[in-house]
């Protein structure tokens, strides 16, 4: 898929599309995470970033962190 992706090297307009909604959401990762720092103190291990850092620094390292929602109430 990837060479269909980024034929010749360069995106494609799908490729171009991915990349813009998943931008989009790395955007909105970096205050999860900062609020997950603040509550869970066993992780800090395995973020490289401090719990107390501007909301800026965690968003340069949001793309490389997984980042997951949980909703409660849906059955």
């Amino acid at each position: 898929m990837r060479q269909w992706f980024y034929r010749g090297g360069h995106p494609n307009w799908m490729a171009r599309l991915l990349n813009r909604c998943s931008a989009e959401v790395s955007d909105r990762r970096a205050p999860v995470l900062k609020a997950y720092l603040q509550r869970a103190p066993g992780a800090r291990a395995h973020v490289p970033i401090d719990k107390d850092a501007p909301l800026a620094a965690f968003a340069q390292v949001a793309p490389q962190l997984p980042v997951f929602r949980v909703v409660h109430g849906y059955a």
